[in-house]
């Protein structure tokens, strides 16, 4: 894997991120001819909860930049759980604290943010099973919480510290 940046994802999204509960740690990855992986691990343990899995970017809007909806104000990192186009989801929403009144806590980051200032805001998707059979269905749930579980609590993802970014990548990760 590689930490180049593509042509549309903004460098400073590629790296170690931890949550601020230190729940988790994850990391944004450019694999091969561009593809973007994520991986997330329990803590800064050797723990993993997911490894290299399949992500996309999906740019925000200036059409929606005054939306209500964070989703497409803030532009996010699709990280696919299960099966790509079927599975659950991780969801992790951009967001770059906002200099000026607009009535937003968090706006779509310019290309220029700097990394310190940018935090990932997880959200989970509903997957397959979910749409179709719902979200209480037994199946569902006991399959839910067997391959999600780790998810909940959600927490929001800062830059790694240097010392965090060392210790990931003393644990065989590659250092961002």
């Amino acid at each position: 894997m590689t930490d180049a940046p593509l042509p549309d994802c903004p460098a400073a999204l590629l790296g170690f991120w931890v949550a601020e509960d230190a729940s988790k740690s994850l990391r944004v990855a450019r694999e091969g001819e561009g593809e973007l992986r994520v991986s997330v691990w329990r803590g800064l343990g050797p723990e993993a909860h997911i490894e290299a899995r399949p992500t996309r970017w999906h740019p925000p809007s200036l059409a929606h930049a005054e939306s209500a909806n964070a989703r497409r104000r803030l532009g996010y990192l699709q990280v696919e759980l299960g099966a790509p186009g079927l599975g659950t989801t991780y969801d992790l929403l951009v967001g770059w604290p906002s200099p000026a009144e607009t009535g937003y806590q968090w706006i779509a980051a310019p290309p220029d943010a700097e990394r310190a200032d940018l935090r990932l805001f997880p959200e989970g998707g509903a997957s397959f099973h979910e749409a179709v059979l719902g979200v209480w269905d037994d199946f569902v749930e006991d399959e839910r919480e067997r391959e999600q579980g780790w998810l909940e609590p959600l927490s929001t993802y800062r830059p790694a510290t240097p010392a965090e970014a060392a210790q990931l990548a003393r644990l065989g990760r590659p250092r961002a």
